[in-house]
């Protein structure tokens, strides 16, 4: 109906000369533009037309006060033709006996119809009859746009609202409708158009800063017609209609505007939904990280009762640098992006999330549902660990994620936390590359040392004599210990690694054993002092781990 709608509200030259008051008329020049638009009719018979044209109008004309030779016919024509007229309509045989071949060329080159009468007519029943034609006709539009408007409006409180706007776009038009929001959220209408699809929305990844002004684009050859969907002056997606006719620009944004409209309630309706809940759940983050006790009612619509003793982990996503804003005005945009992001990737896989976005890091307690095998479960987080770690960068640095070890209480949840933290503050000093807990080897031991002056002691025990002696000598003796150990004892390696001749390190070597003792390589020592290296390079810049103060 794309088509014909177009043409019940467009009047054309070839509408006009199927009206019985141009039985009379023929056509004899410029037969390809009777698709021209007509917005009005006028009766000129003067020279001097340029004050008297806005563009559009079906000119009629018994050429009374004109010259018509042929350079005047040709000037008046071409004049007709610069101001985008419609077509020229002539009484014959009353002032103008005939019109030169140059001038019909002319209008055929254009296009411009050009209309005879060969009998008197009435111009004033003529332009009553086309004014009355286009009045009814732009009423008919405000009629439509009134009656569309309501629609797209009831369909915005209707589940699955945007689809049934393109669809109501679609059987208006019967053109295609499309509608392309943040991230991966789309909508399309008739659901064969995935080719389509995928084609506009590369041309918005590449060209959407470009297209804000545009209300016609063309992309492999199809024209689209193409609104902005904007909030608060936000523009939160576009809406996309294959064009039948580029040149009833005016009707299709109209339309589209009041679509758009629509659309636009849906999102901000779904935003402040979605807004409510994530501030819902950081609530609920927070009092499981803080231990404190909840009311599970409070709760209940974003944390599902079968999951209270489900096994969990705690990811803890590190954000760059320089925070995000809280009150940036795009912060709540940007932390719902987030959120769905990470959620809809862990919800792929069947886990449950809880996720709370703060400005300099995101907690997300992951749940795994019963039919997760416990055997089986780390097999999901590397389907997990292969998309997270190509995910877009642009909130997270290169090491950004910790992931504790498995919890079966909820009272563990804040260890957890503390666990993903520690994972994560391991990658950020290059001590570890592991993104899991479990994974941490002797640093797991190490973890609860980190709060007591127990492991500080530890270390002075055993490595005090070697730190005393580099901060006296300014030497290496910490680093030549660790990479020998490292090296199995292997002096040759151990030398390559320190880019340093043998001599030398059997110098260093007769050093450790007068500050550690010559049986410092037996399995015993060797692991005491493994385990202090590992210890004082923990020590070492150690980040303190305060929940409370996070949160």
């Amino acid at each position: 109906m794309g088509g014909s709608v177009m043409k019940e509200i467009e009047l054309t030259v070839q509408d006009v000369l199927k009206r019985p008051l141009f039985n009379c008329a023929k056509i004899i020049a410029g037969k390809n533009g009777v698709n021209r638009k007509i917005t009005w009719s006028h009766i000129l018979e003067v020279k001097d037309i340029d004050m008297f044209v806005n563009g559009g109008e079906l000119i009629l004309t018994t050429g009374i006060n004109l010259q018509f030779d042929e350079q005047h016919q040709l000037d008046y024509v071409k004049k007709l033709i610069d101001l985008n007229t419609a077509c020229l309509c002539i009484e014959m045989e009353t002032s103008v006996k005939s019109l030169s071949e140059a001038v019909l060329s002319l209008a055929e080159n254009h296009d411009y119809p050009i209309i005879i009468f060969e009998q008197t007519v009435k111009f004033v029943e003529i332009t009553h009859d086309l004014h009355t034609l286009i009045i009814n006709r732009h009423h008919q539009i405000i009629t439509d746009l009134d009656r569309l408007s309501t629609k797209f409006n009831q369909q915005s409180l209707q589940p699955n609202g945007i689809l049934k706007i393109l669809q109501e776009l679609y059987h208006y038009f019967q053109q295609p409708a499309f509608f392309f929001g943040h991230a991966s959220e789309k909508y399309y209408f008739p659901s064969d158009q995935k080719l389509v699809e995928c084609s506009i929305r590369n041309f918005l990844e590449e060209n959407e800063e470009n297209i804000f002004n545009q209300r016609f684009i063309w992309i492999k050859h199809q024209t689209f017609v193409v609104v902005p969907v904007c909030v608060f002056d936000q523009i939160w997606g576009y809406l996309f209609l294959e064009a039948f006719d580029p040149s009833s620009n005016d009707f299709y944004t109209l339309v589209l505007d009041r679509a758009a409209i629509a659309i636009s309630q849906i999102l901000l309706r779904f935003r402040t939904i979605e807004e409510r809940k994530q501030n819902l759940e950081d609530d609920l983050v927070r009092a499981l990280l803080l231990e404190s006790t909840f009311e599970y009612e409070q709760f209940s619509s974003i944390f599902p009762i079968q999951y209270l003793k489900a096994p969990l982990r705690v990811i803890c996503f590190g954000l760059r640098e320089n925070p995000i804003d809280s009150n940036h005005p795009h912060w709540e945009e940007k932390k719902i992006q987030i959120s769905m992001m990470l959620r809809s990737l862990l919800n792929k896989t069947g886990f449950y999330t809880l996720l709370s976005v703060r400005s300099h890091e995101i907690i997300a307690i992951v749940f795994m549902p019963p039919s997760v095998q416990l055997h089986t479960e780390r097999d999901k987080w590397n389907q997990v660990l292969d998309t997270l770690l190509n995910i877009n960068p642009g909130y997270f640095p290169t090491a950004f994620l910790g992931i504790s070890s498995l919890c079966f209480q909820i009272s563990s949840i804040s260890k957890g936390y503390e666990e993903a933290r520690y994972v994560l503050s391991l990658k950020n000093r290059n001590i570890s590359h592991t993104h899991f807990f479990d994974e941490m080897g002797i640093y797991r031991l190490l973890l609860p040392l980190c709060k007591t002056d127990a492991l500080k002691d530890y270390i002075a025990y055993y490595l005090g004599k070697v730190l005393e002696y580099d901060k006296q000598n300014d030497s290496e003796l910490l680093k030549t210990l660790a990479i020998y150990l490292e090296c199995n004892a292997s002096k040759k390696e151990a030398a390559e690694r320190l880019f340093i001749v043998r001599q030398t390190l059997y110098h260093r070597i007769e050093k450790l054993k007068l500050l550690l003792g010559a049986n410092f390589l037996k399995p015993v020592n060797r692991l005491a002092l493994e385990v202090a290296i590992h210890g004082y390079y923990l020590e070492h810049n150690q980040e303190t781990i305060e929940i409370s103060e996070k949160l």
